[in-house]
């Protein structure tokens, strides 16, 4: 049996998209958590903040919208707390 590795190229396109899926998911949590806030420094690290979230979490797999949302504002509050 022959085991073929994934060409580096190959490697850093899965990469990509799955940087640009979080980034959506990310900016699409911002816009339902903080979406009344008109301000682009707030967002920007906002986003920055949800994408690391994401990063170091499951990247939101099998989770809806919704769920997330409500994952953000519970970890946020968190921080809060403290």
């Amino acid at each position: 049996m022959t085991t073929r590795s994934i060409p580096r190229n190959e490697e850093a396109a899965n990469v990509n998209v799955d940087e640009q899926r979080i980034e959506r998911l990310a900016f699409a949590i911002y816009s339902e958590v903080y979406g009344h806030i008109d301000d682009k420094r707030h967002k920007a690290l906002h986003v920055g903040e949800i994408c690391d979230w994401l990063i170091n979490g499951d990247g939101g797999s099998g989770r809806s919208l919704g769920d997330l949302v409500e994952e953000w504002r519970e970890y946020t509050a968190e921080d809060e707390e403290v």
